[in-house]
């Protein structure tokens, strides 16, 4: 019988099934809540062609448009499918076995696994008690023996964010030992800073990764794009599979692109829920932890067992993520996905209900 690779193997990988999906509020995901206005959907439908279904996908209008959206130089720009995507693309790219890169730890779980897939070693640097990581201990990190810096900015899981000055000096520093930086803005628009594609002219070791899934809410079109040096992406782009962006995917982005009103109003929704659950929280014994995402954490009261309230939510509905062996600082907190103020008002009463559930159970244990 066929065998894979020995580093395919050895993946620890989830299989990702759908558990909970069907419930009224995946909140897991850090996907859109807020559903989509019944104008779009009505110009999404009006725009509809059966060309979408029936041709090959014509990528170049995309092309056009993000050059003029996030103005840079169409040949600076690369279409994926989602950040995923962007990152394999690069390790494909760039990096051979055994080659070392540096991260920082905990981050966005699909880095590791494509370390581990391509064979290359990874130097973490992990989050102190405060989450944070300092500027200096990443440049300590940069040496001629690294190949790769992958920096999430906004980060997942944490939420933490590096600002743009400081991202500048690492990059800069990076580009003195010849080493690729890649900078993965999924969550930027939510974080208040326009993020680091103002750097792609002036460092040719510079890719900063951009998706469609989060403040833009279409995560099932499965987009993204890279943007870098010309060279470099000409040479990334050999690795892809011919027209691997579906029609829809790419039509659907140049409409919203052509109304990102859509995307501001979905991240200033968010930033109101997260100012009001911290509000609605206040003087509960709960700890709120700031995030520069459309997600938060709540460290409920000490008497609440974690994994008993996320069944209660669950039972109710709601599919949240206990953050338990993640990080010290993070340990005993659940993280949700930020919608509407009137999602989050709702969600707050489930919560409060969730407590006093745990305490009578924690109560008739005792008795």
């Amino acid at each position: 019988m066929p065998q894979p690779r020995e580093s395919i193997g050895n993946l620890q990988r989830v299989r990702d099934v759908g558990a909970g999906r069907e419930l009224p509020f995946p909140w897991d995901k850090n996907e859109r809540l807020i559903p989509f206005s019944p104008g779009l959907i009505s110009l999404l439908q009006e725009k509809f062609n059966s060309d979408w279904l029936t041709k090959y996908p014509d990528q170049s209008g995309l092309y056009e448009t993000l050059s003029n959206y996030v103005s840079v130089d169409p040949s600076q720009i690369l279409l994926v499918n989602g950040s995923d995507s962007g990152i394999k693309t690069v390790f494909e790219a760039l990096l051979e076995p055994g080659a070392t890169v540096c991260t920082l730890d905990p981050t966005y779980a699909m880095f590791n696994v494509y370390a581990k897939m391509f064979g290359c070693d990874v130097r973490k640097l992990v989050f102190d008690e405060r989450l944070d990581v300092s500027v200096e201990d990443i440049l300590c990190s940069i040496r001629e023996d690294v190949s790769l810096l992958y920096l999430a900015n906004p980060n997942q899981p944490t939420g933490t964010f590096i600002n743009s000055s400081d991202i500048e000096v690492i990059v800069e520093h990076a580009c003195e030992h010849d080493v690729f930086v890649l900078i993965d803005e999924a969550y930027i628009e939510f974080s208040g800073e326009s993020g680091s594609l103002r750097m792609i002219e002036r460092y040719s070791n510079l890719g900063v990764l951009r998706t469609f899934s989060k403040a833009w809410g279409l995560a099932g079109l499965r987009l993204g794009y890279l943007v870098g040096d010309a060279d470099l992406l000409s040479q990334f782009a050999k690795t892809r599979t011919l027209l691997d962006i579906n029609c829809f995917a790419i039509e659907i982005a140049k409409i919203v692109l052509a109304e990102d009103k859509i995307m501001r109003s979905h991240v200033d929704h968010v930033l109101e829920a997260k100012a009001l659950i911290v509000k609605l929280l206040q003087g509960r014994d709960v700890e709120v932890i700031n995030t520069h995402t459309n997600f938060t954490f709540v460290r409920p009261p000490r008497d609440i067992d974690i994994d008993l309230l996320t069944v209660f939510l669950y039972e109710r509905g709601y599919l949240v993520r206990s953050m338990r062996d993640t990080h010290s600082v993070l340990d005993g907190c659940i993280r949700f996905t930020l919608g509407s103020a009137e999602q989050v008002a709702t969600f707050t009463e489930v919560l409060f209900d969730g407590f006093e559930h745990g305490r009578k159970v924690r109560l008739a244990e005792l008795s």
